[in-house]
Formats: C-alpha cells, sequence, structure tokens
C-alpha cells in the first residue's frame, strides 16, 4: 500500500520518499542495536571529558615514573662509582698486604737457607770445643 502511493509520486518525490525510508530504517537499526548492546551488557563508550580525565592521568603517572626512573638511575650510578672506589681501595691494601708478607717470606727463605750452613759451623764448633776437652 505505501509502495503503491510512492510508485503515484513524481521522480524527484520518489527518490526523496525513498531516501527518508532508508535514513529512517538506518536509524531503528542503530536504535534496535544500542538496545542489544545493552540488554548482553556491553557498556557504552565513555564520553570524551572522562577520556581526556583519563588521558591526563596516564601522562601524569609516566611523568612521574619517568622521573623516579631518572632518579634511580643517578643512584644506581653513583652506587656503582662508590662500590668501584672501594674495591679499588680494598685492592690497593690488599696488594700491599702481599707485598710486606712476600718481603718477610724472603727473609724467612733467605734464613731458612742459611740454617744449614749455620747447623753445620755449629757442629764444627762443637766438634772444636769437644775435641779440646779431651
Amino acid at each position: 500500500m505505501l509502495l503503491a502511493e510512492i510508485s503515484n509520486f513524481s521522480p524527484p518525490e520518489q527518490f526523496a520518499a525513498w531516501l527518508a525510508c532508508a535514513a529512517f530504517s538506518l536509524w531503528f537499526l542503530l536504535l534496535v542495536d544500542k538496545v542489544i548492546q545493552r540488554l548482553r551488557g556491553k557498556s557504552p563508550q565513555p564520553p570524551n571529558s572522562q577520556l581526556d580525565s583519563d588521558q591526563r592521568d596516564i601522562k601524569r603517572r609516566v611523568t612521574v615514573l619517568e622521573e623516579w626512573k631518572d632518579g634511580l638511575m643517578q643512584k644506581l650510578d653513583a652506587d656503582k662509582t662508590e662500590i668501584m672506589a672501594a674495591g679499588q681501595q680494598r685492592e690497593q691494601n690488599l696488594r700491599g698486604e702481599i707485598k710486606s708478607v712476600a718481603g718477610e717470606l724472603h727473609d724467612l727463605q733467605s734464613t731458612v737457607a742459611n740454617l744449614p750452613n749455620e747447623f753445620m759451623a755449629l757442629l764444627a764448633n762443637a766438634r772444636n770445643v769437644l775435641g779440646h776437652l779431651e
């Protein structure tokens, strides 16, 4: 019946009528889709103001984290420098102690190396002393 009435219109009127029907059908389908989405539990998209505030919050958090990371990196660099300096100081102390022990060991080795000669000299003296006593 509606189609019969549309066919009595002139071509521009027919085009306008078809265009109006298409627009109404599209609007109705979008409305049905929105109702179906709400029934399924799919939440509607947040408004732009909420998206803007979320974006600002995310930027603030990123800025805070970047500052924290920079501070942490500086602290790690300072700790690394401190640890390296302490290690070099320990190395110097150990080298000094090793040199002193090596010097004492050298003195002991020379003393031990002379012990047989001194022992033999003592035996010879003891023999001379004992020989004179007889």
